[in-house]
């Protein structure tokens, strides 16, 4: 995944993962959390500071088509398509 400053037209952020599709992506409302939307039913936690991986979450078998952030941010509820 690619975080492009719009201003400049520059890559600011290469993130290495997910392994397959990645089908879009969410920030929390605090731009601290970056979570990509893949074909493979894992969901991938980044930290957009460290841009680290902090947390995978496993237990969709398919695709991960939406999320939303909790109001308060402390929260994200992924869906898919299982």
């Amino acid at each position: 995944m690619k975080i492009w400053n719009p201003a400049t037209s520059r890559c600011t952020t290469t993130l290495e993962g997910p392994d397959s599709l990645v089908l879009a992506i969410s920030w929390s409302r605090d731009a601290k959390w970056i979570v990509p939307r893949s074909n493979d039913g894992v969901v991938m936690i980044w930290n957009s500071d460290s841009e680290q991986c902090t947390s995978t979450l496993e237990g969709h078998s398919g695709a991960v088509t939406s999320s939303s952030w909790s109001p308060d941010g402390s929260q994200i509820a992924p869906a898919s398509r299982d």
